[in-house]
C-alpha cells in the first residue's frame, strides 16, 4: 500500500493523458485512486516521487501500453537494471574494498603496538625507586 500522496500524484499523472488512453484504465481503479488520494497538496511535474513513478508505470503497462511499447519498456528496464547489479558489484567488490583502506596493516600494528598495562607501569616505577635508593 502506497502512501495517499502517491494515490494524488498519480491521479495528477492520469489526468494529463490523453482521453483514449485514461478510459482504457478501469473505472474502478479511477475511483480507488481517488479515494485513496490527499487532496491537501498541489503538484508539479518535478515534484513526483520515485513511487508515484513506478506506480504510474504499472498502470501504464497493465492497461494503456501496446505489446511493442511493453517490449521496449521492459529492455529499458532490464538495462537499467543491469547498470544498477553494476555498480553494486564495482561499489562492493572485496579487492576494491581493500584497495582503498588498508585494513590488514592496521590490524597487524594493532597486534604489534601492545600498550603496557597500568599496574606494570607502576610496578616498574616503584622498582626503579628502590633501585635508586640502593
Amino acid at each position: 500500500m502506497y502512501e495517499k500522496s502517491v494515490y494524488s500524484e498519480v491521479d495528477y499523472m492520469l489526468n494529463k493523458i490523453p482521453i483514449r488512453d485514461f478510459l482504457k484504465i478501469p473505472p474502478t481503479y479511477i475511483q480507488f485512486l481517488n479515494n485513496n488520494r490527499d487532496d491537501t497538496k498541489n503538484y508539479t511535474a518535478n515534484s513526483f516521487s520515485r513511487e508515484s513513478y513506478c506506480l504510474f508505470l504499472k498502470i501504464y503497462l497493465k492497461y494503456i501500453a501496446s505489446n511493442e511499447e511493453k517490449n521496449k519498456i521492459d529492455e529499458i528496464l532490464k538495462i537499467n537494471n543491469l547498470k544498477e547489479e553494476n555498480k553494486k558489484k564495482d561499489k562492493y567488490n572485496i579487492e576494491n574494498l581493500f584497495k582503498k583502506t588498508n585494513y590488514v596493516q592496521d590490524i597487524n600494528k594493532s597486534l604489534i603496538e601492545t600498550k603496557e598495562k597500568w599496574y606494570d607501569v607502576i610496578l616498574r616505577k616503584i622498582k626503579a625507586f628502590f633501585k635508586n635508593k640502593n
